[in-house]
Parts: C-alpha cells; sequence; structure tokens
C-alpha cells in the first residue's frame, strides 16, 4: 500500500511540474510546500524533462510527453541551428540571467550536448512500440540529430560543452569529452536513426562510442582527452541505464561501479562526486555551499543496475536509503542534518524513482 500511495504521489508530482504550454520545470517552486531556502527550479532542463517523460511512459501516460516534444520546437534558436542550451524559462526564452547590477551573466546559455541526445532517446522510447508515429515529431528529430553532427568533429565537439552538474567544461583543442555526454548523445543519434534512417548520424554515434571506450582507465573516467579528468563521476552509472552503451556485468562497468561504491557512497547514499559543495541551499540569494549530499538520482540508478545484475537484495538497499530518508517528497539530495535545504521535490529525483520501482520489478501501472 505503501509503494502504491507513493506512486500515486509522484505523479501527482510529475503532472504539476507538466505546464500547458509542454513546458516541463525541474521543480514547481511556486507550490507552497517548495522549501523557500532553496534554489528556485521553476526552469526547463530538457534533460531532466525527458527522465520525467519517461516516467510518465512508465506510469502509462501519454499526452504531456508530446505537448513537451512540441515546446521544444519553441526552445529560443533551436530552429536556427538544431542546438539545445543548458536551460529555459517556460516560456522557451533561453535562461539568461541578471545580477542585481544589471550585467548579464551566461548561467543559461551553456551547451549541454547530452540534452539533446536524451530528448531523441525519449522520443524513440516514447514510440519504441509503434515506431511509424515518431515521424509527426521528424522535424524535431531531424534538427536535433544535425545539432549534434554538425557540432561533432570525429572525436570530440568542435566548441565549449558543459557536463550535466554544470560545474566542469571541456574544450575542443584538448578533444576532451565527458563520459556521461558521449553516452547520452550515441544512444539519441542511434535512436534517431531508427526512427529516421540516416548513415550520418549512425557514423557519429559509432564513432562516440569508440571515443567513450578510451574513457575506461581500470574505470570510466569523468572526462578523457589530452588531459584526461581521472575523477570517479556518479553519472558514469547511466552507461547501463537508461543509455545501454554497457551490460552491467560488463568488467568495464563492475569496475567502475566498485570505484563508485568506493569514493562516492556513505552508508548506501550516493553522492555525485568527491568534494562536492553544492547543497542548493540559499541565503539572501547567495549560495551557502556547505557541502552536498546523497542525490536520490544516483541511488535509484544504482539500485537498477544491481537490479540488472541480479543482486536485488543490493538494489533494494540502495533503493531503501531514499525511501527510508526523503519525506515526505523525494528531494534533490539527503543530507546528514536537518539545517541544509535543497528542491524538493524535485521532479528528476520523483521520475527516478517510478523508473526505478518499474526496472526492479515493482508496479508502476
Amino acid at each position: 500500500m505503501k509503494l502504491t500511495k507513493n506512486l500515486e504521489k509522484s505523479r501527482r508530482i510529475l503532472l504539476d511540474c507538466c505546464l500547458p504550454n509542454g513546458a516541463i520545470v525541474a521543480a514547481n517552486s511556486s507550490n507552497a510546500h517548495y522549501p523557500k531556502e532553496a534554489k528556485d527550479y521553476r526552469f526547463v532542463w530538457l534533460r531532466d524533462s525527458a527522465y520525467v517523460c519517461m516516467a510518465l511512459d512508465a506510469l502509462g501516460l501519454k499526452e504531456p510527453q508530446e505537448r513537451f516534444f512540441r515546446w521544444c520546437m519553441k526552445a529560443e534558436g533551436f530552429k536556427e541551428d538544431g542546438v539545445f542550451l543548458e536551460n529555459y524559462f517556460p516560456n522557451g526564452k533561453i535562461n539568461r540571467y541578471k545580477s542585481r547590477e544589471g550585467k548579464t551573466t551566461r548561467w543559461g546559455v551553456n551547451f549541454q550536448p547530452d540534452q539533446a541526445g536524451i530528448v531523441l532517446f525519449e522520443v524513440w522510447n516514447h514510440f519504441k512500440e509503434k515506431l511509424d508515429s515518431a515521424k509527426k515529431y521528424s522535424e524535431l528529430v531531424e534538427l536535433a540529430a544535425e545539432g549534434l553532427c554538425n557540432l561533432w568533429d570525429r572525436t570530440h565537439f568542435k566548441i565549449i560543452t558543459q557536463d550535466l552538474w554544470e560545474g566542469r567544461f571541456t574544450f575542443p583543442d584538448l578533444e576532451d569529452n565527458f563520459t556521461y555526454t558521449l553516452a547520452a548523445c550515441s544512444k539519441g543519434l542511434e535512436c534517431a536513426h531508427r526512427m529516421l534512417p540516416n548513415k550520418e548520424w549512425l557514423k557519429a554515434s559509432r564513432e562516440m562510442k569508440k571515443r567513450l571506450d578510451l574513457h575506461h582507465r581500470g574505470y570510466f573516467y569523468r572526462s578523457f582527452g589530452k588531459l584526461p579528468d581521472s575523477g570517479i563521476d556518479g553519472s558514469a552509472l547511466a552507461l547501463v541505464y537508461p543509455f545501454e552503451v554497457y551490460r552491467p556485468d560488463d568488467r568495464r562497468m563492475v569496475s567502475t561501479v566498485k570505484e563508485i561504491e568506493k569514493r562516492l557512497v556513505k552508508n548506501y547514499g550516493v553522492y555525485r562526486f568527491e568534494c562536492d559543495d553544492y547543497d542548493g541551499w540559499m541565503y539572501k540569494g547567495v549560495h551557502r555551499g556547505k557541502g552536498g549530499g546523497a542525490w536520490p538520482i544516483l541511488n535509484f540508478l544504482i539500485a537498477i543496475y544491481y537490479s540488472k545484475l541480479g543482486d536485488k537484495t543490493r538494489a533494494k538497499r540502495y533503493f531503501d536509503f531514499v525511501t527510508e530518508n526523503a519525506c515526505p517528497y523525494v528531494p534533490e539530495q539527503i543530507f546528514s542534518n536537518d539545517l541544509q535545504k535543497c528542491p524538493a521535490p524535485l521532479a528528476w529525483s520523483q521520475a527516478m524513482f517510478v523508473l526505478a520501482c518499474k526496472e526492479m520489478g515493482l508496479k508502476t501501472e
């Protein structure tokens, strides 16, 4: 009964983040229960939105996903170059943040290629049972796939890219790529090819996969190029799910998960990376940065990983860490104290709860 109630709660929260115009915001911070000391996330990150769409698929819902696909075409600049940037206001305008001094910062305009990758993946995922139906969104698929390919140069991107956590960059002269980014883009282009066969998209997808293979040096590095970043990042779990670039029993994934558990897990809470100070806790507009917590997103990803590996006991331990510590909503982070506040509920976190239930064989529909 508790699981059924939590799934129904997740359904309500996810639908609450789906706006009438098709935008899916990362968190509906206008709600009374949203922590007032937490950073405002009422913006559209297409990555978060795509995971929400995946969860709605798992819940048997159909309408919000297609509204979101149509919204993607309204994202500022997308029709011109096929490129999705960091984040957007719900009306589709790029989030160009202005400081109190009136200066425009670059907060919302960085290039995060993984966002186009997972949007392409989700269009395919949504229509995979009746793939011909995806043709109604052929313009979205073509633009997003061409946008990625136009900026890809055989081994790396032609311009600066930002990672999914928005704290690091890669540079074309260093020919480096983020591991998560390559997985998302390779899978996305493969899915685009399945919907609308295109040899160039498939070629780029395979080039990315070939490059990704080089990222493993005992475990998958956070990024690899002329100056590799040997840091371990929890997002590497996505190489198994949802992107299925590697099997869970692939020795490279086994060694990577072992490294994640060695360096990023505390009492079954999974952290993003070492020395993470982001907590989303604000004081009069200033980010406190008093130390990051465990991320439910990653807990659910590692639970899915172990479930696919066949270790149901270990999967449940990681799953239960969140369900036992997140109350009443699944937040962005779980802290070891009662002082720090972060966005809650976070749509991506709530979506991953639903997806973990599905992948672990728990009832979602």
